[in-house]
């Protein structure tokens, strides 16, 4: 079942082995908060599911291109991600004074790097050296000193309102200390919107960026009046401007615009939220600060290597690329056409002519 057609998953468990899902996939942070728990032993495991993970991936690289025709081969690792998530606190200075566990939890970063290194070296080595290759991260990672709590500002506000009879939703409201085990912190955020009262909620954040008006008309409860929705928009966005993270003394929200403005950042749509915002570098994780973000030794700017006929060897890109990008250029060195709906632009600068 965790293959398209089915009888690829059965060839590769004969012919690689167990296939092991979810390393430090969406749905699976409660189980690495687990880990983070349990010290080096943690650690330990950690790194053995991700080593056997990601060599499965280099394996059946090689077989499943050495037994079908293929034109385009595309892999993803979810490790540098989960790894950065982790431990990227515990090796920064501007999060963790001693130096000692700094250059332990660097050590296991640094692992980590090798591991996907790994991958791509069999994968190169599967498809051969007149291949073109394109070696691309969605995102980088940087540490941060706190957490913005954005729905705990909305309850304060009285825009977002808890179920009363559910003792759960107390639990998901109370801002957990630094000491709370992270799986219990997880436990305690997990399906929060279910234990919404949306008789009595006005507004919601929800995904990385994205603040939604409980809308009368367009929601299944929306109890937003349509002619109050411009003035609701305005109190929000001056309640997170003028909010100061007690922790830190700063003020976390850099940005905060209306879904129309949002197009200047590359968002729209229906999905997008009806306000947007963005907060600055050290006050959370990644998704929630402008893709320009450094902090310390991190920045959240992505990687992209390109390799292969048509391009030019030992040359730096100085102009900013974007993820939409990929795949036009890719499209352009394969001489096939680009998707019509495609966003991006051929990165011709990368190419030998």
């Amino acid at each position: 079942g965790f293959t398209f057609p089915d009888h690829i998953g059965p060839e590769l468990t004969e012919e690689v082995g167990p296939f092991l899902p979810n390393i430090g996939a969406f749905g699976t942070v409660q189980k690495w908060n687990r880990l983070a728990d349990m010290g080096h032993e943690g650690e330990e495991l950690f790194l053995d599911l991700v080593e056997y993970q990601n060599r499965w991936f280099g394996k059946a690289a090689k077989y499943l291109m050495g037994r079908y025709d293929w034109d385009l081969f595309f892999v993803q690792t979810h490790l540098m991600d989960c790894v950065h998530h982790l431990y990227l606190n515990l090796a920064d200075p501007a999060t963790n004074p001693d130096p000692e566990s700094r250059e332990h939890f660097a050590g296991l970063i640094k692992r980590c790097y090798r591991i996907a290194d790994e991958l791509i070296g069999e994968l190169t080595e599967a498809a051969g050296e007149d291949a073109l290759y394109v070696v691309v991260s969605d995102h980088g990672s940087i540490p941060h000193l706190t957490s913005v709590p954005i729905r705990e500002i909305f309850e304060r506000a009285g825009l977002l309102v808890w179920r009363e009879e559910d003792a759960l939703a107390r639990a998901a409201a109370d801002q957990q200390t630094d000491a709370t085990p992270a799986s219990v912190r997880h436990l305690a955020e997990r399906n929060w919107l279910e234990r919404v009262d949306w008789e009595r909620t006005r507004a919601v954040p929800v995904g990385p960026t994205g603040i939604y008006i409980n809308l009368k008309g367009r929601e299944p409860h929306g109890i937003v009046e349509p002619e109050e929705y411009e003035k609701l928009r305005d109190e929000i966005i001056g309640l997170l401007y003028d909010y100061t993270d007690p922790k830190t003394g700063k003020k976390p929200f850099t940005l905060v615009f209306k879904k129309e403005d949002a197009r200047n950042i590359g968002l729209y749509g229906d999905t997008v939220g009806d306000i947007v915002y963005a907060c600055i570098p050290e006050s959370t994780h990644h998704g929630l600060q402008l893709s320009t973000a450094d902090f310390s030794t991190g920045s959240q700017k992505g990687l992209l290597i390109i390799r292969g006929p048509g391009v030019k060897r030992g040359f730096v890109l100085e102009r900013t690329a974007w993820l939409v990008d990929v795949v036009p250029t890719v499209c352009h060195l394969m001489e096939l056409p680009v998707p019509a709906q495609c966003e991006g632009a051929v990165l011709y600068q990368v190419l030998e002519s």
